[in-house]
């Protein structure tokens, strides 16, 4: 079984993500988001992975 992707954590993977700790989404010049990495796989734990979705939708800012 493969480790967690995240350096600081111990635990063995049980999700296979999109989700990078590296950069999480990032603002262009036409205002739109998108992911870094996106055609790359990553082996999480569930906590990180949780964790990563909270950082991801907390970011989140609706223009109205």
């Amino acid at each position: 079984m493969s480790m967690c992707e995240n350096k600081e954590c111990k635990n063995d993977s049980t999700i296979i993500s999109r989700l990078s700790t590296e950069g999480l989404l990032i603002r262009k010049k036409n205002k739109t988001n998108s992911f870094i990495d996106a055609y790359k796989k990553f082996n999480y734990c569930k906590m990180c992975h949780d964790y990563l979705m909270e950082r991801i939708w907390g970011n989140i800012i609706i223009d109205n």
